[in-house]
């Protein structure tokens, strides 16, 4: 299924409960580099993810970047068959990895809108930086043109996870590649587990409950491995990890058996996800083989936008059109007499037939007070852009 505005995505694969993670796991990695690593490469933003332009046997595939995913996976097609493999080569930026072991699978149901999974079992060979001001990704030592300002904040870590699970058909080695964080929510040690391939940070959805009994929330799909599934969103008043505090932060409920299917696999519990909403203000760069995380602070931060200040509306591309897909309760377009289904021909008199997903994001966020007019075949609807998830 592709990403729809429906939803917010959370990307962490879950494999279960594998065998012995000591299990000998040679082959796990790419066999060959070569070309240099260290070049940066552009991305398309999707909800606020990376999709790098890779090279799958020298076929141009849009592939996302997760460190939530500790496999490599390729949409199958007439290249590239189903089940455990190792691909000829996956091109990237000015290098070229030989051997590479990967599934052809599509577990997030991306395709055709992507092409593949660039996940942690690549990763984990080398240094990897997310430059969210400037929309790039690099594999390799981080660029020197960064704009970015202050000491950088160092977070140790140790990879967790691995073993030998059951997908696509055959029987694949994981290595370890799972990275999970201490943090404080809400004055509460919570355990969050890294993840690039989440647009909305996550916490589990029983603690989300919890927390709307005595704030606003709203419920809304969002993209698992499972397809879509409602869940709560709401802000916290406090949250802290890797030396981000972020005021206010959204986050997403979340299965707690999923949760604990992750927490079996790397033998700590696990309470949600760190996604990218809440690192994009920052240039964060996991120096895998190290061991070590880091993140520095942008002298710039106008790229990052708030998504829930908002017209409380989501659209969806469907039969053509953009059309109404969520009215987030709460808010006055809820009240306005908009209908899901109803196809919007412009925001603001900018036409949205030849838009993407994210540039259709954009029009519908703003400041508190400004307006947005949705123009249908209906007529015009006029609506205030508000916070649509707000504390009490």
């Amino acid at each position: 299924m592709a990403l729809t505005d429906r939803s917010v995505a959370l990307l962490a694969l879950l494999i279960g409960c594998g065998s012995d993670p000591s299990a000998d796991l040679a082959g796990h990695h790419a066999r060959r580099v070569s070309g240099a690593l260290g070049t940066p490469s552009a991305v398309t933003p999707l909800l606020g993810l990376f999709t790098v332009r890779a090279r799958v046997n020298g076929a141009p595939t849009p592939m996302l970047v997760d460190t939530g995913a500790p496999l490599t996976f390729v949409a199958p097609t007439s290249g590239v068959p189903r089940g455990p493999q190792r691909l000829e080569t996956l091109g990237l930026g000015d290098a070229t990895l030989y051997d590479v072991p990967a599934v052809g699978d599509d577990p997030f149901g991306l395709a055709p809108q992507v092409g593949g999974v660039l996940g942690a079992n690549v990763l984990c060979q080398f240094n990897a930086t997310w430059d969210w001001q400037r929309q790039r990704f690099t594999l390799g030592d981080a660029p020197r043109d960064v704009d970015v300002v202050g000491e950088a904040t160092e977070v140790p870590f140790t990879l967790r996870g691995g073993g030998r699970f059951v997908l696509g058909g055959g029987e694949v080695a994981v290595p370890p590649t799972r990275i999970v964080l201490p943090a404080e929510v809400e004055g509460v040690p919570r355990a969050l587990l890294l993840d690039t391939g989440a647009s909305t940070s996550a916490l589990r959805t029983d603690l989300v409950e919890a927390m709307a009994r005595d704030r606003r929330s709203v419920r809304l799909g969002v993209t698992t491995q499972d397809g879509v599934v409602t869940q709560r969103l709401l802000r916290v008043r406090s949250l802290r990890i890797a030396g981000l505090t972020p005021a206010f932060p959204a986050v997403v409920g979340y299965d707690a058996s999923a949760l604990a299917a992750i927490a079996a696999e790397v033998g700590v519990p696990v309470d949600g996800l760190l996604g990218a909403d809440l690192l994009r203000d920052h240039l964060l760069t996991i120096a895998y083989p190290a061991g070590r995380l880091s993140l520095r602070a942008y002298r710039d931060v106008q790229h990052v936008r708030d998504r829930w200040i908002r017209a409380g509306v989501l659209l969806g591309r469907s039969g053509g059109a953009w059309r109404v897909q969520t009215l987030l309760e709460g808010t006055a377009a809820a009240r306005s007499g908009l209908q899901v289904g109803t196809a919007v021909v412009s925001i603001d008199g900018a036409p949205l037939a030849t838009l993407d997903l994210d540039a259709v994001e954009g029009l519908l966020q703003g400041r508190l007070g400004e307006t947005r007019v949705l123009q249908t075949a209906a007529g015009a609807f006029t609506l205030p852009v508000e916070d649509v998830v707000p504390l009490p």
